[in-house]
């Protein structure tokens, strides 16, 4: 198989690097990987299904890269940037709490969310073009902070909510960094304004999680319903009920003190920045495409359009989600 050399100067912005990036997947787009040297680093670009699954199937290759050591002051090691032995402890200790009787009681908060995401978009109707992505974020962090840490921070309607602020300008200093070689050494970095400000906010995150933590853990250890449970009782019965991913992971923590407070702070600090993230960029490049494909846009809207002849927008259900076939081939195509 061959492999190609190429060379991205470090001095291109992202944008250029992304442009770059895909017309070498255009050009070698047999071989499914080429390697190039990308802000001075040799890479391997994986872009098809078959050299992707590969990588991805390997239960050895979970062993992360230098470049996560740069939100390792923010999410710790969580699942995002652990390994090895950690990594397969809490992977197996995690999965249940994404079963779907868990996710399918939060569809009133999604909903809830949306709809005010929309009355947002509603008023900027008129406009030539927007930028919809500082919106979707902060939707997806308001649902993030309901579902995983079972409290409201209202970042879509209060624009100077310290906690939203905190998160955007940690991902957009972690970005700066990234972009910056010179910056990687904590020494270097830890003496700009960026990196004092980085500093700063990750203490405004982590004192809101470890605040909400001790309250939540006070509130169980008193709660005299869990103390009468037995440990099968919990396990049987945690995935039945609406309860935030907090909450079940100051269970595991309750009948096992190895999971530290620390291993929950830092879970749940993973889960915050992976749930909203990754899903409002999703949702933003979504209506991106469905905005560019009017086609395409114009068969999603008819398939709404039949779905709410017969049920209520406002009472959105598993049942209603599992009809939008054509909307969730549009999703996972992209």
């Amino acid at each position: 198989m061959n492999v190609y050399q190429v060379s991205l100067k470090s001095s291109q912005t992202f944008r250029m690097e992304l442009q770059w990036v895909w017309a070498l997947c255009l050009l070698y787009g047999k071989t499914g990987l080429f390697r190039g040297t990308l802000l001075f680093k040799q890479a391997i670009v994986f872009y098809k299904p078959e050299t992707v699954e590969a990588l991805l199937s390997d239960p050895e290759l979970i062993e992360k890269g230098s470049e996560y050591k740069l939100i390792v002051p923010w999410l710790g090691t969580g699942l995002v940037t652990s390994g090895g032995t950690k990594w397969r402890k809490h992977r197996k200790l995690l999965t249940p709490t994404f079963h779907f009787s868990i996710l399918k009681n939060f569809i009133p908060v999604f909903q809830e969310q949306s709809e005010i995401l929309v009355s947002k978009l509603q008023l900027r109707v008129q406009e030539s073009w927007i930028d919809a992505l500082p919106l979707i974020f902060s939707c997806t962090l308001d649902v993030i902070c309901q579902t995983a840490m079972g409290i409201s921070i209202n970042g879509q309607n209060d624009e100077n909510c310290e906690y939203s602020k905190a998160i955007h300008e940690i991902g957009d200093s972690i970005m700066y960094r990234g972009l910056r070689p010179w910056l990687y050494p904590d020494i270097i970095f830890n003496l700009t304004s960026q990196g004092r400000n980085f500093k700063t906010n990750i203490q405004i995150v982590h004192g809101l999680s470890e605040k909400v933590i001790k309250e939540k853990k006070i509130e169980m250890i008193s709660d005299i319903n869990l103390k009468s449970k037995s440990e099968n009782d919990l396990e049987g019965s945690s995935f039945e009920k609406r309860k935030p991913f907090l909450e079940l992971l100051l269970e595991y923590h309750l009948k096992d003190p190895s999971f530290t407070e620390k291993d929950v702070r830092e879970e749940v600090d993973t889960f915050m920045f992976a749930g909203h993230d990754t899903t409002a960029v999703t949702v933003n490049w979504v209506l991106y495409c469905l905005g560019v494909y009017q086609k395409i846009q114009k068969k999603v809207h008819e398939e709404l359009e039949d779905i709410f002849e017969t049920e209520e927008i406002n009472k959105i259900s598993r049942e209603t989600l599992t009809r939008m076939k054509y909307l969730e081939c549009v999703i996972k195509v992209l």
